[in-house]
């Protein structure tokens, strides 16, 4: 009796991508799970360049802005009809960041045929980042593009031309 194959295990990736257009530079910093069902996408921006020292305050730490946490979702291919677009879901909603979230999502599905977790603290409307909707989508794509190339490197997929 032969035993099934051993799922393969779970793949993390950092990876960061250039958004373009912007003064200063700035790079998303994408965190990757890829398995053989599923994507966990943790997303974030830096700038490129070190941002100046914080002087000090008499509030230390607590004093300083802190980091929203972003938005959470999660997309599965539509089921009954794959041509159809992915279900998308917030499981965790701040409004400046969902639509990125979801779009990202979205897009991951349908081109991975997997279920996909998207936390994004990325808000491309915010100052310094993307300033159009043609900047915003680009970054997009950028990410998305980056992505299913890492998928399509780890499966083993050559991809199509």
């Amino acid at each position: 009796m032969s035993a099934a194959p051993a799922p393969a295990a779970p793949t993390a990736l950092q990876l960061a991508v250039p958004l373009p257009h912007t003064h200063p530079p700035v790079q998303i910093h994408l965190h990757l799970t890829i398995s053989p069902c599923l994507l966990l996408l943790f997303l974030t921006t830096a700038a490129a360049s070190p941002p100046p020292p914080h002087p000090p305050s008499e509030g230390g730490a607590a004093s300083r802005a802190c980091t929203p946490l972003g938005s959470f979702v999660v997309a599965m291919p539509n089921p009954s009809n794959p041509a159809l677009n992915p279900l998308t879901t917030p499981l965790y909603a701040a409004p400046a960041t969902l639509d990125t979230a979801a779009r990202i999502a979205r897009a991951l599905a349908a081109r991975t045929r997997r279920q996909v977790y998207v936390g994004s603290a990325v808000d491309l409307a915010a100052p310094g980042a993307a300033a159009s909707a043609q900047e915003v989508l680009e970054g997009i794509r950028r990410v998305v593009g980056c992505v299913a190339a890492e998928v399509q490197r780890v499966d083993g997929v050559t991809p199509a031309l």
